[in-house]
């Protein structure tokens, strides 16, 4: 196998294996972030049927927007957003709130 080839190879699997981590959440406090796991959110690749049937029906949906089309769904504590049906990113309002 040619070193092209190899690296093609490594880069479709990490590539891969980068979808595969939990929701993350970077919380900044006082100047100092920190990642916070919160498996307890929607995580990337989930579809909207599945948020609906773990979390139920969002306080709000929001329309999409821009192409690709992103929408978003905002539940009491977090907000889902979505690239058509798939989940990007979970986005936690604690932090949100406390700052006010």
């Amino acid at each position: 196998m040619s070193i092209y080839k190899k690296l093609v190879a490594l880069l479709v699997l990490s590539l891969a294996l980068n979808g595969v981590v939990l929701a993350d959440i970077l919380k900044i406090e006082g100047g100092d972030a920190a990642v916070v796991i919160m498996d307890n959110r929607p995580s990337r690749g989930m579809n909207q049927l599945q948020v609906l049937e773990l979390y139920g029906e969002p306080a709000l949906r929001n329309a999409p927007v821009g192409q690709p089309p992103i929408s978003s769904w905002d539940y009491n504590n977090f907000s889902v957003f979505f690239e058509g049906e798939y989940v990007l990113h979970t986005v936690n309002h604690s932090s949100r709130q406390s700052a006010q």
